[in-house]
């Protein structure tokens, strides 16, 4: 049966021990083929490891990145931005770090 959306899965959140006020997570990420996320963005740094298959992420007001399995990018903290899959389904993780306490996840771009 195929994904009718993406799914994410929180992996790990901890605090930062070397820089305080901060915390990471690592999130893995499951997108079903020809599935176009909605526009949104991390209030942190966020670098993206691709696992499986091809991904094309769009960033508000720069050029679209398009990775395949064992790339990686990152997307700044606030940047407004999407992931539109190739024809497979696709698996990655998404490292987010930010300060502790401040919202998690995708907040959605107005």
């Amino acid at each position: 049966m195929e994904k009718s959306r993406d799914t994410a899965t929180v992996l790990l959140k901890t605090e930062l021990s070397a820089t305080q006020g901060r915390e990471i997570r690592v999130v893995l990420a499951e997108v079903p083929p020809n599935f176009t996320g909605s526009p949104h963005y991390h209030v942190g740094d966020e670098v993206v490891c691709l696992l499986e298959g091809a991904i094309t992420f769009t960033l508000e007001g720069k050029p679209d990145v398009t990775l395949k399995a064992g790339e990686t990018c990152q997307i700044p903290a606030k940047q407004s931005n999407f992931g539109t899959p190739a024809s497979e389904s696709v698996k990655f993780l998404s490292i987010q770090v930010q300060e502790t306490g401040a919202p998690s996840g995708r907040l959605r771009t107005e």
